[in-house]
């Protein structure tokens, strides 16, 4: 039941923001992206958006301020789609110029 308080907690105090949710936006921001901007020839597999959750899971024993440490390892699967989303903004803006 603790553990659940901690996950209550992150949205209670400034250091839960920002060691914990904003990682977590962060993390998740790819995806979402993904399913409003659609990119031809892009390929990933939707499984993967659980991997910052499960980390999340994980970091509950540990305190809510890990949850972000947690999160950001998973870093090298996010990073990459979120760049071709950036990439593909940038091509859109410049077409429009």
């Amino acid at each position: 039941m603790s553990a659940l308080y901690r996950v209550y907690s992150m949205f209670l105090s400034p250091s839960g923001y920002s060691n914990t949710v904003m990682p977590l936006v962060f993390a998740t921001l790819p995806y979402i992206l993904t399913f409003f901007n659609k990119i031809d020839n892009f390929y990933f597999s939707k499984i993967e958006m659980l991997i910052p959750f499960s980390l999340l899971f994980f970091s509950l024993g540990g305190g809510m301020e890990n949850g972000g440490r947690y999160i950001i390892y998973s870093m090298p699967l996010w990073t990459p789609i979120f760049s071709v989303h950036i990439f593909s903004f940038i091509k859109k803006l410049s077409a429009k110029i």
